[in-house]
């Protein structure tokens, strides 16, 4: 969860660089550069957090079946 706090800082960089370009200059391509950045970190964020919730999802199953298996199974 450490990479997507990270990726969350990055992003919030990104995408205020890209309202600045967006605010500031006419050229479409600095602008599609920009708006490009900003969705590269904005897809590395949506997957780190698919992986935790994912990896949250395993452990639980893992536990639940440690949880409700009997002593003579063991």
């Amino acid at each position: 969860m450490d990479y997507a706090l990270r990726d969350w800082v990055v992003l919030q960089e990104a995408y205020a660089n890209f309202a600045r370009v967006a605010d500031t200059s006419g050229d479409v391509g600095t602008l599609f550069v920009a708006e490009a950045r900003q969705n590269i970190h904005r897809i590395n964020l949506f997957a780190d957090v698919v992986w935790a919730l994912l990896g949250a999802i395993v452990a639980a199953i893992g536990i639940h079946g440690m949880c409700v298996i009997t002593p003579r199974q063991r």
